[in-house]
């Protein structure tokens, strides 16, 4: 099965949900609760956003998180990347030379085409359009069919 990690998924509610309101600096308090996520959660994600400037923190009375760029301007990519680190679908794409059948591996080539797609087609979704509500009906993106057309 093919999916992000919570933590991954947690941090782009938190940043859906700071997109709404973008310039506005907002406490890892306030982001749990509005949210619904655990505030140890939530801080802990923070500090990964906040380590590769997704976000920027101030402290004082005043204090909280920030993005650091609009919204339109990160991507669901930036997210994963944030929190889960460098991915791929296999090892050998994370982690080149981690797997003795590399060198042999005659789907190398065609794991690592597929992984920069996938990466390709989530740089294309920025956080502003996560914001929308809605699915689109047409239940595609880019021609990836996300769930089965209507009746």
């Amino acid at each position: 099965m093919l999916r992000m990690s919570m933590l991954a998924d947690y941090g782009t509610v938190i940043l859906v949900r700071m997109a709404r309101e973008p310039a506005r600096v907002m406490s890892a308090a306030h982001l749990a609760a509005e949210t619904r996520l655990a505030a140890p959660t939530v801080s802990k994600v923070l500090k990964l956003l906040a380590s590769r400037a997704l976000v920027v923190a101030s402290r004082g009375k005043n204090g909280g998180y920030l993005l650091t760029r609009q919204p339109d301007e990160i991507s669901v990519a930036d997210i994963i990347e944030a929190v889960d680190g460098p991915w791929g679908l296999t090892q050998c794409v994370i982690e080149p030379g981690a797997c003795p059948q590399e060198s042999s591996c005659a789907a190398l080539g065609p794991w690592h085409r597929v992984s920069r797609a996938l990466r390709g087609a989530l740089a294309k979704i920025t956080l502003d359009e996560m914001t929308d509500s809605p699915p689109p009906r047409s239940g595609r993106v880019e021609g990836i069919r996300l769930w089965p057309e209507e009746g």
